[in-house]
């Protein structure tokens, strides 16, 4: 009998080690003991957008909740030009993570639909693509960024009744990338 209950103590003695050991390991990597990965808030990009681009900015939607992952977000805005000559929505898509190699994968294999544009500040990143699409009389620009840390993804789509077609293009493209440098730099308030 005292095998059988020395048994029983070692087994559960084990199990309360591993139970430890995971704890330790989950307040490292998640808890307040990590440095876990921290991209900007909504809030915070909404924030720096005037300084990009002058306007009304109003934040539409955000994903995920900031308590569950603070590794990643997804903001949704929609915008009028401090003229009143532009209009549109920007989605905008931030990860941040030491996997430099996912990070890459994700900018070289994500949407980047209609033809390819330049884009200028493309030599400061590890992976730039950008494209622009029309649509009956909206532009669609989407810029694809990754770093060793972060990766940025927008999708921008711009109007402007009455402007040339090829100035509306010429907006959403320079737009697009340079609300994706800005978010590639931004820091996290919170």
């Amino acid at each position: 009998m005292s095998g059988r209950v020395s048994r029983k103590v070692l087994v559960v003695a084990a199990a309360a080690v591993v139970v430890v050991v995971l704890g330790v390991v989950g307040l490292w990597r998640w808890g307040p003991l990590g440095d876990e990965e921290a991209v900007p808030s909504c809030g915070d990009v909404a924030d720096a957008l005037p300084e990009v681009m002058a306007g009304s900015w109003t934040l539409t939607r955000t994903e995920p909740k900031r308590e569950v992952d603070r590794s990643r977000v997804r903001c949704e805005f929609d915008f009028t030009s401090a003229d009143q000559a532009y209009r549109g929505r920007v989605l905008l898509s931030l990860i941040e993570s030491d996997d430099e190699a996912f990070l890459r994968r994700t900018a070289t294999t994500g949407p980047c639909e209609g033809e390819a544009v330049p884009n200028s500040s493309a030599p400061r990143y590890e992976v730039a693509r950008s494209c622009a699409r029309r649509i009956n009389d909206k532009i669609f620009a989407s810029v694809l960024l990754a770093s060793d840390k972060r990766y940025a993804y927008i999708l921008a789509d711009f109007s402007s009744p009455g402007r040339p077609i090829e100035q509306v293009i010429a907006y959403a493209n320079l737009s697009a990338q340079h609300i994706t440098d800005r978010a590639m730099t931004l820091e996290a308030t919170d």
